[in-house]
């Protein structure tokens, strides 16, 4: 297959896979109410949207979540690479196996693992467990991120830090 058919074949897969999305943005600008007729333009379904408090309270929700995720499992991450990094290489790869497993197994196998555990321990299903939960999926990541840059950095370099009044 020559190169100028495979970029066509690629182009038709992504407009396949994008063009309902345009489609849908383009119609949300629609002043009538339904989807097949274009009838002009107008604002008044986002107006509705954003005055929706269900809909302000969901996006506010989900900003709480995205920070406060990010922040926790990118310290506990971090941590965890650097604690990581110091094992012996046969207890590191151990480590790094079971560090594997949640990036490996399918998410829904650990949310129904996160679950069980939360009804386990009478914790109720909120913000508190949704967070927990999040920072549950993306800490693996972090580590398999933070690992290699670990790896790349000079060995002197914690000595260093430590000459300069770090701590260990």
């Amino acid at each position: 297959m020559s190169k100028y058919w495979r970029r066509f074949y690629l182009f038709l897969v992504f407009l396949f896979l994008y063009a309902p999305i345009l489609v849908l943005m383009v119609f949300s600008f629609n002043e009538g109410r339904t989807r097949g007729n274009w009838e002009g333009f107008s604002l008044v379904w986002y107006q509705s949207l954003f005055q929706d408090a269900e809909v302000l309270a969901a996006v506010r929700n989900t900003f709480v979540v995205a920070i406060i995720t990010t922040i926790a499992s990118t310290v506990i991450g971090t941590l965890g690479a650097i604690g990581i990094y110091q094992y012996r290489p046969k207890n590191r790869k151990r480590i790094l196996a079971v560090n594997q497993i949640p990036v490996i197994n399918p998410d829904i196998v650990l949310a129904v693992g996160l679950m069980v555990l939360f009804r386990s321990l009478t914790l109720d299903f909120g913000l508190f467990t949704l967070i927990l939960a999040h920072i549950a999926f993306t800490v693996p990541y972090v580590v398999l991120s933070v690992l290699p840059k670990l790896k790349q950095m000079p060995k002197a370099l914690p000595e260093a830090a430590m000459d300069l009044g770090a701590t260990p």
